[in-house]
């Protein structure tokens, strides 16, 4: 397991912030080892390369036309686990993949015509699996190396609501679908079942993500609470309550001991997830411009937030004394602020 010394968030502050174009407004953000890609209004995506705490910008492109309409809207993306120069893009009427290197679209995942995808997630045992929620229709799974639809879910077995989430386990063997109902849904990716409902949200569910284990799942929801969830037996650990808006997003930290959720004001809470304690709240900006995508760094000391107008990357300084004569038991690490405040 990852080990991390004591955090000191009175050292949190922002270290990095980014743009993409002058009027463009970030709808969507994902993150996958140390790839950052956003995407505005317009269908212009910006790609960057994470360096500590730095982000160095590796393409920044204008709208190629081979996506479509001039106000193309990317309302989510995800970063293949195959090829971190491919991404899904979550638009009206389809999921379409797009090729970094190339700029180009490889091809379209068929949704349901006249409707928007709201979320999209990339993933499975072996990194071939795309699923996709909609925001007036009912979730979708395709194999991307076939581009055969595999399953649609409407909530539990035997209703048809839309599905306003979606993500997939670490292993890849499950895919948890959030509706707008409330449910949270998970199925097997091989056998297309039904696993099993957690229920507990009163408002759509419009954020899911696993820990890095797969062991527990976090849930957000326009009820303006989050959700840790044990997965074995459904049942919810902690109701996370602090949010006074929607929760749009959640994001879990590599180590496990942190969760950040933002919400559609703006604000970013990060919890203890071994209290369910709220850490620290964060007014990522002053516009109450709701928060459209939340990525912790691999090293776990820098939260990236996303919301119309810019990109921010959130850093903990931390400084290890250690005795060098001698390693120390790991209780007998200190930890010293730098000397730069937030």
């Amino acid at each position: 397991p990852l080990f991390f010394p004591p955090y000191n968030f009175e050292q949190l502050r922002v270290v990095e912030e980014l743009t993409i174009g002058n009027f463009d407004e970030i709808g969507a953000m994902d993150r996958r080892n140390d790839r950052l890609v956003a995407a505005t209004n317009t269908g212009r995506l910006g790609v960057w390369e994470i360096h500590g705490e730095t982000m160095s910008l590796f393409s920044e492109e204008q709208r190629p036309p081979e996506l479509g309409a001039a106000n193309l809207t990317v309302n989510d993306l995800a970063i293949s686990p195959r090829s971190s120069g491919e991404v899904a893009l979550a638009t009206a009427d389809a999921i379409l993949i797009y090729d970094i290197g190339k700029l180009a679209v490889q091809y379209a995942l068929e949704g349901f015509s006249g409707d928007v995808a709201t979320r999209v997630d990339w993933g499975g045992p072996n990194g071939n699996l795309i699923a996709a929620g909609w925001f007036g229709s009912i979730g979708q799974m395709w194999n991307t190396l076939s581009r055969e639809e595999l399953l649609q879910v409407g909530g539990s077995p035997g209703t048809s609501v839309a599905t306003s989430a979606v993500t997939f386990s670490p292993d890849g063997r499950t895919v948890a679908y959030g509706s707008t109902n409330g449910q949270v849904t998970l199925w097997d990716t091989n056998s297309s079942e039904f696993i099993q409902s957690l229920e507990q949200h009163t408002g759509q569910v419009r954020s899911l993500e696993y820990s890095a284990d797969g062991s527990e799942l976090v849930s957000g929801s326009t009820d303006t609470n989050a959700i840790i969830w044990e997965v074995e037996t459904g049942n919810p650990i902690y109701i996370l309550e602090g949010h006074a808006s929607f929760v749009t997003h959640s994001a879990w930290s590599p180590a496990g001991n942190l969760i950040a959720t933002g919400d559609a004001q703006g604000v970013v809470i990060l919890w203890d997830t071994q209290t369910g304690e709220a850490v620290i709240q964060l007014r990522t900006n002053t516009s109450a411009e709701p928060i459209n995508g939340l990525a912790w760094s691999e090293d776990g000391y820098s939260l990236i937030t996303a919301s119309a107008r810019r990109i921010s990357m959130w850093r903990i300084d931390l400084t290890v004394e250690v005795d060098e004569s001698e390693e120390p038991p790991a209780e007998d690490v200190t930890v010293t602020p730098t000397e730069e405040g937030p």
